[in-house]
């Protein structure tokens, strides 16, 4: 049997943060509603595979805010151009 990772919170969205935040950005592989609480199941993974997705996927998001600076730099120099130009 695959080891499983199963996080437990009383709102379905209070769980599918907590598995968020572990790095597991699919759909769980079980649901369910047991005791008042909802139970959501991940297949286990490599910590260090996890941290690995989750250090990239900062770094993409760091690049981009630059990419969104230089267009607005660019914006911002043709509006100069056009108004002084």
């Amino acid at each position: 049997m695959k080891a499983t990772s199963i996080y437990t919170a009383s709102s379905y969205s209070g769980a599918l943060s907590l598995a968020r935040q572990d790095g597991h950005t699919g759909e769980p592989t079980r649901r369910f509603w047991v005791g008042g609480q909802w139970h959501l199941a991940y297949p286990s993974t490599n910590p260090q595979l996890t941290l690995w997705q989750l250090r990239a996927a900062r770094f993409k998001a760091w690049l981009a805010g630059f990419r969104h600076r230089a267009i607005v730099d660019t914006q911002r120099q043709i509006m100069r151009e056009l108004r002084h130009g």
